[in-house]
């Protein structure tokens, strides 16, 4: 079963992914779904292009012969899924998904490719591209991916003859549900996780409302709740399938989240440690595994609301 690869995420405007250090940054933009959808803004002889369409879905293979970096943008209504793959590499990078709100800069390696797919936003079920990259980052952690691996695969895989019509609306209608399956599954989870009636789930989010600038400790929570630590993990790996430190994390996450999206006069650097978040790039990390974008994507937000 393959491994998941987690990415950590910088606090800028567009979504930056670790990659080597480029001269230039090269520019590339999907746009409508016709023919060449796939646009390559500069010339680069390093960088090189396939393109085709299967059913509805536009595919793309782009391959790197050197180190290089990619600016990535999508029209108004399209959305793209980006899976960079390598073959020197044992563990599979999940896939992730931007819109035209979600530009990304990204750095490819040597021998590096990216497989990419295009649709019509309106064919998601969702237009929350946070909700889909959590969706797909909990399928990956979980090893819950493979059907969708295989199938992504399948479609990249060097065409023998062209498909038929029938074949190619087989592959588009697999790709669809396969999306809504990821959905369903972090719908599912997200409601677990946030309405867990069980008294003492209950009692510790209380807790945690009463002391979020603390920090708090399991064996305290465990304590005020009149259990042991063994029985508190026990509880929440049965009622929420979770542990209660990543649990307290995210509560202290949506608490500084709401705070940005309030206050946005504060800066993030504040706001992160007054929750008790001292290293801001893992802040950072965990912030947009929960929200989809970074603190600083938010702050942004917030202040051109008000403007």
């Amino acid at each position: 079963m393959p491994g998941t690869n987690s990415q950590s995420f910088s606090q800028m405007s567009v979504q930056h992914l670790p990659g080597p250090e480029c001269r230039q940054m090269q520019k590339l933009l999907v746009q409508n779904l016709e023919a060449a959808a796939f646009q390559l803004l500069t010339t680069d002889s390093n960088v090189h292009i396939k393109q085709w369409q299967t059913g509805e879905l536009r595919l793309a293979r782009i391959q790197f012969s050197s180190r290089s970096c990619l600016s990535v943008s999508c029209d108004t209504n399209i959305s793209l899924l980006l899976w960079p793959t390598s073959p020197f590499e044992q563990q599979l990078t999940q896939p992730f998904w931007i819109n035209d709100r979600t530009p990304l800069e990204l750095g490819a390696s040597h021998e590096q490719q990216w497989l990419c797919v295009a649709v019509d936003s309106q064919r998601l079920e969702t237009s929350d591209i946070a909700l889909l990259n959590r969706a797909f980052q909990q399928q990956w952690q979980q090893g819950e991916n493979l059907r969708f691996q295989f199938l992504l695969q399948s479609l990249f895989a060097e065409p023998i003859m062209e498909l038929s019509n029938s074949s190619a609306d087989c592959y588009q209608q697999l790709f669809f549900h396969g999306v809504w399956h990821s959905l369903q599954s972090a719908r599912q989870q997200d409601s677990v996780s946030d309405n867990s009636q069980h008294p003492r789930i209950q009692k510790v989010r209380l807790l945690l409302q009463q002391h979020l600038t603390e920090d708090i400790d399991i064996n305290w929570l465990a304590e005020h709740c009149d259990v042991s630590v063994k029985t508190l993990y026990n509880l929440f790996n049965r009622e929420m399938g979770i542990t209660p430190s990543v649990f307290i994390r995210g509560i202290k996450l949506q608490a500084a989240h709401d705070d940005i999206c309030s206050d946005p006069s504060q800066n993030v650097t504040h706001i992160a440690t007054r929750y008790g978040f001292t290293n801001l790039s893992r802040f950072a990390s965990y912030y947009r595994e929960r929200f989809g974008e970074s603190p600083s994507d938010t702050l942004r937000s917030s202040r051109s609301k008000l403007a």
